[in-house]
């Protein structure tokens, strides 16, 4: 039985499995917003109800120095560049594994336009942001 394990473990990583980081973007406007990943051709947006979170893999279609998003609601529609902030570094839960679930980086857009990191434990200072957060549309 062991040997089994072992050979699915290294099946899982001679395969090139890597976990990928997702991020959470949590609404926390009055009114449904729709965000895309301009990094990707397809499968680019998702929307994100009034007061809700939805989880969007950090995936992108060619290589990038910052991760760029776009979000609308209604007519209104607002650019967000993350510039050079290492998200891995600001991630929240365990993503040591391939099947790690919680790897990622949780961020809210607040009802002023702005994008905020969202601390992944009590014991960060409230109201604390690291560099390059909040993050201002067109920045």
């Amino acid at each position: 039985m062991r040997r089994q394990y072992f050979l699915a473990a290294l099946t899982l990583s001679a395969s090139g499995c890597s976990t990928v980081l997702n991020l959470a973007f949590h609404n926390d406007t009055a009114r449904d917003v729709e965000v895309c990943n301009l990094h990707r051709a397809a499968n680019a947006c998702v929307t994100v109800g009034t007061h809700s979170v939805v989880r969007m893999p950090l995936v992108a279609d060619h290589a990038a120095e910052s991760w760029a998003f776009r979000v609308s609601a209604g007519d209104v529609s607002r650019s967000y560049d993350f510039g050079h902030i290492d998200l891995w570094r600001l991630r929240s839960g365990s993503c040591r594994t391939p099947w790690s679930r919680g790897c990622e980086v949780d961020v809210r857009l607040d009802a002023n336009g702005l994008i905020y990191w969202v601390a992944a434990s009590e014991n960060a200072a409230a109201g604390a942001q690291p560099d390059g957060f909040p993050i201002a549309p067109g920045a």
